[in-house]
């Protein structure tokens, strides 16, 4: 938490920045250290509530939020210095876009800094550019995006029943209408972490709930009417799935997503094959 706080206020703008640490009833002791940065830092707001989800934290910081952009700062994650500054320079630039993302740089130790970790040439995300076709295959946004608050009118909030991918689902939302800008420059830190909320302990559920993402929207345009979009997704979902039979020797865990592939396939054998040797037969015989 400390480290968080003073990457945010080390921000170029970090003075303009309205702060809201929503504290979900955590055992721990943030709130200490929340309010020894409060006395100095006046744009610090410490919400202290019940335990609740993440998106539900979420929801609640946006009710309370005044500012014409919002972004989620993750604990664990690092910006450039000027990162948020860029993000809405693009945003003021491109008023036909609703959020803006950049590429990363990618840590596995803990607290450290963008500066440090960039020093050492470390692994990068480099994202796409956007379109509502790759954001419907992968969940490319990153983990620090700026949004405009005004989006929220239009579509609601983030939805509290997803525990891992409720920000995916919200940009498929803002996707169907408008379009996000690309920064491409590094523009932040990303840690990797199997034990973070979207680390590889929780690799399944995250999995899970991105296909009821994917296919939910893709019976929405612009992802409908848009031509090979579904064999597009296949081959996406395929390879989830796989991903549990390849190197976690799990059918069972792979079935679903096989089945999923193959429904919006139909025509592809390789999937059928697939789905039934190694989901239904192979999946079968382990559970006995």
């Amino acid at each position: 938490m400390q480290g968080c706080l003073e990457d945010l206020l080390q921000q170029s703008i970090g003075k303009e920045l309205e702060i809201l640490v929503i504290d979900s009833g955590s055992p721990q002791a943030e709130g200490v250290i929340c309010q020894r940065f409060m006395r100095e830092h006046p744009n610090i707001r410490y919400v202290r509530t019940e335990r609740e989800g993440l998106y539900a934290a979420w929801n609640r910081a946006i009710g309370l939020a005044k500012g014409k952009y919002l972004t989620s700062a993750n604990t664990d994650d690092r910006h450039r210095f000027d990162a948020f500054q860029k993000q809405i320079d693009a945003l003021e630039r491109e008023p036909e876009c609703d959020l803006a993302y950049g590429d990363q740089v990618v840590s596995e130790i803990e607290n450290e800094t963008y500066e440090e970790c960039l020093a050492r040439n470390p692994k990068k995300y480099i994202w796409p550019d956007f379109s509502p076709e790759r954001l419907m295959v992968s969940c490319f946004v990153g983990s620090q995006p700026v949004w405009r608050s005004k989006t929220h009118e239009e579509n609601g909030l983030f939805n509290p029943n997803f525990k891992i991918v409720g920000d995916y689902d919200m940009w498929m939302r803002m996707a169907k209408k408008r379009n996000f800008i690309r920064i491409k420059e590094l523009i932040g830190l990303f840690l990797s972490s199997p034990n973070t909320l979207s680390g590889a302990n929780n690799r399944l559920l995250g999995d899970v709930e991105a296909l009821q993402v994917k296919q939910n929207y893709m019976t929405q345009e612009p992802w409908r009417s848009h031509k090979g979009m579904k064999q597009m997704l296949a081959k996406e979902v395929f390879g989830m799935g796989y991903h549990y039979i390849q190197h976690q020797q799990n059918p069972a865990s792979a079935k679903q997503f096989l089945k999923a592939a193959w429904a919006l396939d139909p025509l592809n054998l390789n999937f059928a094959k697939t789905y039934f040797l190694r989901g239904v037969i192979q999946g079968g015989l382990r559970s006995r």
